[in-house]
């Protein structure tokens, strides 16, 4: 997403100042100043960077290298041949050049924009989310309406667990694309787990609306509302995307209604499409642990335990086992003593 190539603008070319300094010697009114030597001509190399950049667009990588580093040959200050370098090392799967390369088109200007973007972006993805965040603040700060960067910055500031901040760069983007359903969708989300349920109702709401078709952006939506404590839009938004998908239902739509109608008081329905997600597929987990749970609020023990065993074999180490398993010896526990 934030690696493809961005609208072209001239590239800055760089002239090299020629300062003459005089000697130290008194003034000599009767002569005449000593003339400066012109300065050489400046290299317009835009074209041969546009043609690049076309290249790496095709994904012919060899010969944009090349190119690149024939215009980096003429003009070493280049700093839209460098980011472009920088993204072919990056796509031929060189992180450490494709760093050199960016760090050098800082060098020669060390507010611009995609260069302070994409590396950034490199460092989080190597795991050096603390390296990028500095990065990626000074891509928003010198660049107010760089929308990849922000959402770069939010996620960046979500691998270091800052919510908050994160939650400010979505804001931003929002902002900056009312229309974008994937951005409100996160910033939902993201207030979901900070726990501000008034604010992820109502960011998801908002959201629904945008989601037309997109089986995905519905799906978490559903998740979201579901969460934040309303279940009836989230049972809308989830039918959505049964509806919307081109494979038709599976077991993790499925799951997710069932969840979404339960907890909006369908307790008959949410059975009956749970049953049909494991009807779909025998051998997915969660919709047993689902059921198993929906089976231990009516207090059909033993019937859970089925499901919650079932679960514990084919998924033994999900992320609801340890739950899975807990419920399960609570259970047998219960039945022992009597």
């Amino acid at each position: 997403m934030i690696h493809s190539l961005r609208a072209k603008t001239s590239v800055l070319l760089v002239a090299l100042s020629l300062v003459v300094t005089g000697g130290c010697g008194g003034a000599k009114p009767a002569s005449s100043p000593a003339p400066e030597p012109e300065a050489p001509p400046q290299v317009d190399l835009t074209d041969e960077v546009l043609r690049a950049e076309s290249l790496i667009g095709n994904g012919e990588l060899g010969e944009a290298f090349a190119l690149l580093e024939d215009i980096l040959g003429k003009d070493p200050k280049n700093k839209r041949a460098w980011l472009d370098m920088g993204l072919v090392h990056e796509m031929m799967g060189h992180p450490e050049r494709a760093e050199e390369a960016y760090k050098s088109a800082l060098s020669v200007d060390p507010d611009f924009p995609e260069a302070l973007n994409n590396l950034g972006l490199l460092l989080r993805n190597a795991n050096r989310a603390a390296d990028a965040l500095p990065l990626l603040e000074r891509a928003v700060a010198a660049r107010d309406d760089f929308v990849d960067a922000y959402v770069n910055l939010a996620l960046t500031r979500m691998a270091l667990g800052e919510g908050k901040g994160a939650a400010e760069a979505y804001e931003r983007v929002v902002a900056l694309t009312p229309d974008d359903v994937i951005s409100r969708t996160n910033l939902g989300q993201l207030y979901v787990e900070m726990g501000e349920k008034d604010r992820a109702r109502q960011v998801l709401t908002d959201a629904l609306p945008l989601a037309g078709d997109n089986v995905a952006a519905l799906l978490t939506i559903g998740n979201g509302l579901r969460r934040a404590g309303d279940p009836k839009t989230a049972v809308t938004a989830v039918r959505a995307a049964v509806k919307a998908n081109p494979k038709g239902p599976t077991p993790a739509l499925l799951s997710e209604l069932a969840l979404a109608e339960h907890a909006a008081g369908e307790k008959d329905t949410a059975k009956k499409t749970i049953r049909r997600a494991i009807k779909l597929d025998p051998k997915y987990g969660t919709a047993h642990y689902v059921l198993a749970t929906m089976l231990a609020s009516d207090g059909k023990l033993r019937q859970a335990a089925n499901h919650y065993e079932r679960y514990l074999k084919l998924d033994p180490g999900g992320p609801h086992a340890g739950k899975a398993a807990e419920r399960l010896q609570m259970i047998r526990s219960g039945a022992k003593k009597k």
